[in-house]
C-alpha cells in the first residue's frame, strides 16, 4: 500500500472510530476517554528516545559505512538503553496520570498504567523497527505498520460497544491495540545481521538520539499545546464536544495537507533552483486558497454534519466547530511553507515556528479563557497560528525575495491553474 492510500485509509478509519466512540459514550465519557488517552500518549511520546531518525542522519553522513549492519547493531544498543529510559520514567509517568484520574475523579487506575505500560513498551520497540525498515527502504512495511493499530483498535472499539463496558471496554481495545502492533513488528522484523560493527558509530547514534530527545520534546509540547491547557483545566464534557467537533475538522485539514504534500512537495524538491520560487509561490497560493475554501465550507455545514453523524448531544460541538474551522484556517498555511522550508534543508525554522506557537497560543489563551475556555481556545489557535506563520513567511521571504509582495496570500481562480500546472509539471517529471 502506497502513503497516500495508507493517510486517506487512516483518515477513514479515525473518522469511523470516532463517530463509533462519541455515540457509544456519550460527550461525558468521550472526554474521559479522551484526556486519559492523550495523557498516556504524551508520557508514552516523552519518554522516546529518536532512534529511527538518529540512525538514517548517522548512515547518511557516515561515508563507507555498512548501512545495515550500522541499524542492526545500533538497534541493540538502543533497545538497551530506550528500555532503561523507558522504565526510569515510568514512575513518573504514571504519578502525572494518577493526578490527571485524581482531577477528574475516573476510576479507571489500574488499566490506565497497563495501557500505559504496553504504550511505552510498544514505542521503545517502534523505533528500532523504524530503523531498520527505513535503511532497507521498504515502505510497505511501514504503511501497514501504520494501519494494524487503528484497525484493531477500531475492532476493539465495535466489541466494546457490544459488550457494553463503556470506557474501561475502550481502554481495553487500546491494550489489545498495542499488543498487536507488538507482535506484528515481531514477524515482519528482517533477517539478522551479522556483520561487525563499529561500536563508536553506534554511540554516535545513540548521543545523536539523545540531542534530537530535547528537539522533539519541544515539538510534542508545543504542537499539544491547547490539549496541555484544555485537557486540566475544562470539564470531561466540554472536552468531549471538543475531541468531536476536531475528529470532523481534522481529517479535513489533513487530506489538504496530504494533498500539497505529496502533489506540489516531489515537484519543489525536484526543481532546479530557479523553478523553485515559481513553485513555493504557486504552493503557497494553493494553501491559501484550498484552506480559506475548506474554512468557509465547514463553517456552514459542520454543525449539520455533527449532529448527523454524531448524535443531537454533540449538538455543543456543531457550533463550536464553527469557530475552531475559522481559528485554524491559517494551519494548512503553515503546512505548506514548514514543508518548502523543509525540502531546502532548513528544518531549525519549522521547529522555531512550532516553539513560537506554543508561546502565542499560551499568551492568548490565558486572558480570553476568563469569558469562556472555547474563546480562550480560538484565541490560541488564532494568536499561535499567526505568529507561527509570520516567523515561517520571514525565513520564505528572505530565501525568495519574489515572495515578499505577498501576492500569494490572495485567493483565486488562478490557485486552481496551479494546481493544473504542477500535476502536469510532476508527470513530465516522471517522464523524464
Amino acid at each position: 500500500m502506497g502513503s497516500v492510500s495508507a493517510s486517506l485509509a487512516l483518515m477513514l478509519i479515525g473518522l469511523v472510530t470516532g463517530v463509533l466512540a462519541a455515540r457509544g459514550l456519550g460527550p461525558e465519557h468521550r472526554g474521559l476517554l479522551g484526556i486519559i488517552v492523550f495523557w498516556i500518549q504524551l508520557l508514552a511520546n516523552a519518554s522516546r528516545l529518536p532512534i529511527s531518525e538518529a540512525i538514517l542522519v548517522h548512515a547518511n553522513q557516515a561515508e563507507g559505512c555498512n548501512r545495515l549492519a550500522l541499524a542492526w547493531g545500533s538497534y541493540r544498543v538502543a533497545q538497551r538503553v530506550s528500555l532503561l529510559l523507558a522504565f526510569a520514567l515510568f514512575p513518573l509517568s504514571s504519578a502525572v496520570l494518577y493526578l490527571i484520574l485524581e482531577l477528574y475523579s475516573a476510576p479507571f487506575l489500574e488499566i490506565s498504567l497497563i495501557l500505559l505500560g504496553l504504550t511505552l513498551l510498544s514505542r521503545t520497540q517502534n523505533e528500532g523497527f523504524l530503523g531498520l525498515i527505513y535503511v532497507l527502504q521498504d515502505y510497505r512495511k511501514v504503511n501497514t505498520m501504520r494501519l494494524v493499530v487503528p484497525v484493531v483498535y477500531l475492532l476493539g472499539v465495535i466489541a466494546a460497544i457490544q459488550t457494553d463496558l463503556a470506557v474501561t471496554g475502550f481502554l481495553l481495545a487500546h491494550c489489545v491495540s498495542m499488543i498487536a502492533a507488538y507482535l506484528y513488528r515481531l514477524t515482519q522484523f528482517p533477517q539478522k545481521h551479522s556483520a561487525i560493527v563499529d561500536q563508536r558509530d553506534c554511540r554516535d547514534v545513540i548521543r545523536r538520539a539523545f540531542s534530537l530527545h530535547g528537539l522533539s520534546l519541544t515539538s510534542i509540547f508545543t504542537k499539544q499545546a491547547d490539549k496541555l491547557v484544555l485537557y486540566v483545566a475544562s470539564p470531561a464534557t466540554f472536552i468531549g464536544q471538543y475531541i468531536v467537533a476536531f475528529t470532523l475538522l481534522a481529517p479535513v485539514q489533513s487530506v489538504l495537507n496530504t494533498a500539497l504534500t505529496t502533489i506540489g512537495f516531489p515537484v519543489f524538491a525536484g526543481s532546479d533552483a530557479d523553478a523553485m520560487e515559481e513553485i513555493a509561490y504557486r504552493m503557497l497560493r494553493m494553501a491559501v486558497t484550498a484552506s480559506l475554501l475548506l474554512s468557509l465550507s465547514i463553517s456552514l455545514v459542520g454543525p449539520f454534519v455533527v449532529t448527523v453523524l454524531f448524535g443531537p448531544e454533540y449538538h455543543d460541538a456543531g457550533q463550536m466547530i464553527r469557530y475552531l474551522a475559522v481559528a485554524t484556517v491559517l494551519m494548512p498555511i503553515r503546512t505548506a511553507a514548514a514543508q518548502l522550508l523543509k525540502a531546502t534543508g532548513d528544518v531549525r525554522t519549522p521547529l522555531h515556528s512550532e516553539f513560537v506557537y506554543g508561546l502565542a497560543f499560551l499568551a492568548a489563551f490565558f486572558p480570553a479563557h476568563g469569558e469562556s475556555v472555547l474563546m480562550g481556545a480560538v484565541a490560541g489557535f488564532g494568536l499561535g497560528n499567526l505568529a507561527s506563520l509570520a516567523v515561517l513567511v520571514v525565513a520564505l521571504c528572505r530565501r525568495w525575495p519574489g515572495l515578499v509582495g505577498l501576492g500569494w496570500a490572495l485567493p483565486g481562480p488562478a490557485a486552481f491553474r496551479d494546481i493544473l500546472a504542477i500535476v502536469i509539471h510532476r508527470r513530465k517529471k516522471q517522464k523524464l
